[in-house]
């Protein structure tokens, strides 16, 4: 199948059915690209929200440009 082919496909997908879709092709580029994830695992991602005195240093780091 040629990627115009399953463009025109996808554009008859359910919301649920093209986010499926992108989790597939996700995991077959990952699993393709490198083996430093396992496709069935899930992993902690660090999020700076509630990192007040993150937010903090960076605001003076940023800051600190303009001086």
């Amino acid at each position: 199948m040629k990627i115009g082919e399953i463009k025109q496909q996808s554009t008859s997908l359910t919301k649920a059915e093209k986010l499926e879709l992108i989790r597939f092709l996700s995991i077959k580029l990952l699993t393709e690209e490198c083996d430093l994830f396992d496709p069935s695992q899930s992993y902690t991602v660090w999020s700076p929200f509630d990192e007040f005195l993150a937010a903090e240093q960076l605001h003076a780091y940023i800051h600190s440009w303009n001086e």
